[in-house]
Protein backbone atom coordinates (compact mmCIF):
# COMPACT_ATOMS: atom_id res chain seq x y z
CA UNK A 1 0.00 0.00 0.00
CA UNK A 2 1.21 3.53 -0.76
CA UNK A 3 2.44 6.14 1.63
CA UNK A 4 -0.24 8.07 3.50
CA UNK A 5 -0.88 11.51 2.06
CA UNK A 6 -1.45 14.11 4.76
CA UNK A 7 -4.24 16.66 4.37
CA UNK A 8 -1.85 19.60 4.77
CA UNK A 9 0.45 18.28 2.02
CA UNK A 10 -2.48 17.49 -0.27
CA UNK A 11 -4.09 20.90 0.21
CA UNK A 12 -0.89 22.87 -0.35
CA UNK A 13 0.26 20.79 -3.34
CA UNK A 14 -3.11 20.87 -5.06
CA UNK A 15 -4.35 24.41 -4.38
CA UNK A 16 -1.45 26.76 -3.50
CA UNK A 17 -1.45 28.30 -6.98
CA UNK A 18 -5.24 28.28 -7.32
CA UNK A 19 -7.18 31.57 -7.41
CA UNK A 20 -10.04 30.28 -5.28
CA UNK A 21 -11.17 29.92 -1.69
CA UNK A 22 -9.23 26.65 -1.54
CA UNK A 23 -6.17 28.48 -2.87
CA UNK A 24 -6.48 31.14 -0.18
CA UNK A 25 -6.79 28.42 2.45
CA UNK A 26 -3.79 26.53 1.07
CA UNK A 27 -1.63 29.66 1.15
CA UNK A 28 -2.68 30.42 4.74
CA UNK A 29 -1.98 26.83 5.82
CA UNK A 30 1.44 26.81 4.11
CA UNK A 31 2.44 30.04 5.90
CA UNK A 32 1.13 28.95 9.32
CA UNK A 33 3.95 27.04 11.04
CA UNK A 34 1.55 26.00 13.82
CA UNK A 35 -0.99 24.32 11.54
CA UNK A 36 -1.16 20.60 12.40
CA UNK A 37 0.53 18.26 9.93
CA UNK A 38 -2.04 15.52 10.50
CA UNK A 39 -5.44 15.15 12.12
CA UNK A 40 -9.16 14.99 11.53
CA UNK A 41 -11.53 17.56 10.06
CA UNK A 42 -12.48 18.52 13.62
CA UNK A 43 -8.81 19.02 14.53
CA UNK A 44 -8.20 21.34 11.58
CA UNK A 45 -11.44 23.26 12.04
CA UNK A 46 -10.78 23.68 15.77
CA UNK A 47 -7.28 24.94 15.03
CA UNK A 48 -8.29 27.59 12.51
CA UNK A 49 -11.22 28.58 14.72
CA UNK A 50 -8.76 29.13 17.59
CA UNK A 51 -6.80 31.40 15.24
CA UNK A 52 -9.85 33.60 14.61
CA UNK A 53 -11.06 32.14 11.31
CA UNK A 54 -14.33 33.43 9.89
CA UNK A 55 -17.41 31.25 9.41
CA UNK A 56 -16.64 31.26 5.68
CA UNK A 57 -13.10 30.00 6.30
CA UNK A 58 -14.45 27.23 8.54
CA UNK A 59 -16.79 26.13 5.73
CA UNK A 60 -13.98 26.19 3.17
CA UNK A 61 -11.85 24.03 5.49
CA UNK A 62 -14.72 21.59 5.93
CA UNK A 63 -15.33 21.44 2.17
CA UNK A 64 -11.63 20.96 1.40
CA UNK A 65 -11.35 18.13 3.92
CA UNK A 66 -14.44 16.46 2.42
CA UNK A 67 -12.76 16.51 -1.01
CA UNK A 68 -9.58 15.08 0.52
CA UNK A 69 -11.46 12.21 2.17
CA UNK A 70 -13.43 11.57 -1.02
CA UNK A 71 -10.12 11.07 -2.78
CA UNK A 72 -10.42 14.03 -5.12
CA UNK A 73 -6.73 14.28 -5.76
Amino acid sequence: MGEKVLFKEWLCARYSDDASYFGDLAKDVAEDKGFPDDGSADDFISYIESQGASEEALKVMSDAYALFIKGDN
